[in-house]
């Protein structure tokens, strides 16, 4: 989920892949509108990147595929791309590590921001 607070955050769904970060043997997490906990509390918040600019887009790669002893392919160590814009009129492209959310990479795009950003992303 990007932000135009500036930052990225990656929260999962299945609450199998969610962190038990106090180790109390449960997954505390948000389970609706009437039903949101802290900032810095829901366990299914995996990570959030503070980024300099409020970010808009977002598109994960597909990762490296892996064959597993069964023949069938998965899916490893996606990355996510997202980009905010600055008060020059530039772009920041960034792409984030998928699962901490670490930045691998940076590149600034002159002129290209609009006023708004850049809206869309996609991924091949």
């Amino acid at each position: 989920m990007v932000n135009r607070a500036g930052s990225i955050t990656k929260i999962v769904a299945r609450a199998a892949d969610c962190v038990d970060h106090d180790d109390s043997g449960t997954i505390e997490t948000s389970l609706g509108a009437s039903d949101v906990l802290p900032w810095g509390q829901d366990e299914c918040v995996v990570w959030n990147t503070p980024l300099r600019f409020a970010s808009r887009p977002a598109a994960w790669t597909s990762g490296t595929p892996v064959i597993d002893r069964d023949g069938c392919t998965a899916h490893v160590d996606p990355e996510v791309w997202t980009s905010a814009p600055d008060a020059l009129g530039n772009a920041t492209v960034y792409l984030l590590r998928g699962a901490d959310g670490t930045i691998v990479a940076s590149t600034t795009l002159p002129g290209v921001d609009g006023g708004f950003g850049i809206y869309g992303g996609a991924v091949d």
